[in-house]
C-alpha cells in the first residue's frame, strides 16, 4: 500500500507544479487543507476518497480503482498445491499476515471471475480445507469470519481435494 501512496504523491506533485499551482493555490482551488496536500505529496497522508475527487477534479486527473490479483507464487510457497509459474518473481518476505491476505485475495477472485480454473479451484478448496483442519485457532481468527473464504470450502471433499490438503501440510507447518 505504501508504494501506491508514494505514485500518488508524485503524480499529485508533478500535475500540480506542471499547472504552475503552488500548494496554497490547490488547496483553495479543490478545497483540500494545506498540511493535507502537504502530507499527501510527502507520502505521508492516507487520504479518504473525497479528498482524492477533490484534488483529482481540480487537477483534471482520473483514478481507476481496481482489485489487486492475488500473488500465487507466494501461495504456493505456503502449501497451495499448484506448480510455481515459470517466471517465479522474488515475493516478498512470507508473514502470516501476508499470507492471510493473500489467500483472502484468492478467495475473491475466485468467487468474483465468471471462468475459473478448475486446477485453481481445487488448490484452494484443498489449502483452506489443510487450515481449518490442522490449524483451526489460525483459521478461526484469520479466515473464518470471510464469506469468500468460507464459502469455497466443501461440505464434502472429493477424494483429490482430500489428497492435495495433505500435500498442503509441510509447507503450512513452517509458516503457521
Amino acid at each position: 500500500m505504501r508504494i501506491i501512496i508514494v505514485m500518488f504523491a508524485s503524480i499529485i506533485r508533478e500535475r500540480r507544479t506542471g499547472l504552475g499551482l503552488s500548494q496554497v493555490a490547490l488547496s483553495h482551488l479543490s478545497g483540500v487543507s494545506l498540511p493535507t496536500i502537504q502530507n499527501i505529496e510527502l507520502g505521508k497522508a492516507n487520504p479518504s476518497h473525497s479528498t482524492l475527487e477533490g484534488l483529482c477534479r481540480t487537477l483534471n486527473i482520473e483514478i481507476h480503482f481496481r482489485p489487486v490479483p492475488a500473488d500465487l507464487n507466494i501461495l504456493i510457497r505456503c502449501g497451495l498445491p499448484l506448480s510455481p509459474s515459470i517466471s517465479q518473481k522474488k515475493s516478498r518476505n512470507l508473514t502470516e499476515r501476508s499470507f492471510a491476505d493473500e489467500l483472502f485475495k484468492l478467495c475473491l477472485d475466485l468467487r468474483s471471475k465468471e471462468t475459473k480454473d478448475p486446477r485453481v479451484v481445487e488448490a484452494a478448496q484443498a489449502l483452506l480445507l489443510a487450515i481449518r483442519s490442522h490449524y483451526p485457532t489460525w483459521f478461526k481468527a484469520n479466515l473464518a469470519s470471510a464469506p469468500a473464504v468460507t464459502i469455497l470450502i466443501p461440505k464434502r471433499p472429493t477424494g483429490r481435494i482430500l489428497k492435495l490438503s495433505r500435500q498442503c501440510l509441510e509447507p503450512l507447518s513452517r509458516l503457521l
